[in-house]
């Protein structure tokens, strides 16, 4: 599957999984649970909009470095990019994802919604670990085991850097 193909099947997919779900799911909220959180809801926005924009900065980055993404069943890149989404974590598409599903369920102010974004996350750490991981394994050998312990999957680590730490570093 070339990559022009991965991404028209992968964008309108992602956009029913991302915004049609949880819009669907908050219909069906009210019915279940009454939820209102106000003004409250608005602040999920910038997750919304952060979210998006780092998946598709991510894709980009991608697509500029090797290529682009792969379908599941297709080999890994033959170049390991770990470098600018890709140097915050592992996976900066699904993080992306996520993070604009969580922004979701905050502005549908749905639990139903929300509880769909958790859903969601068990689900591509779970097959992030067992199939994606595994290919960029098989392809990488070594340098993805190094990887991997340089680079969280999801979730960014912070990092608080001491003004004695920084002295030892030089």
């Amino acid at each position: 599957m070339k990559n022009w193909q991965v991404a028209l099947i992968g964008i309108p997919l992602g956009l029913v999984f991302a915004v049609g779900i949880p819009y669907v799911l908050s219909l069906l909220d009210p019915y279940l649970v009454d939820v209102e959180i106000g003004m409250i809801r608005w602040l999920g926005l910038p997750l919304v909009i952060g979210g998006a924009a780092f998946t598709v900065y991510s894709v980009i980055y991608l697509q500029r470095r090797c290529g682009g993404i792969t379908a599941p069943g297709q080999k890994a890149a033959a170049r390991l990019v770990d470098t600018g989404p890709y140097a915050v974590v592992r996976h900066p598409q699904q993080a992306g994802y996520l993070l604009l599903l969580f922004g979701m369920g905050i502005v549908l102010s749905s639990p139903l919604a929300f509880a769909y974004a958790l859903l969601s996350t068990l689900l591509v750490v779970i097959v992030e670990r067992r199939v994606e991981e595994r290919r960029m394994l098989e392809r990488h050998g070594e340098k993805y085991v190094e990887y991997q312990r340089r680079v969280p999957q999801l979730v960014p680590r912070l990092r608080f850097i001491s003004k004695n730490r920084k002295k030892e570093e030089r």
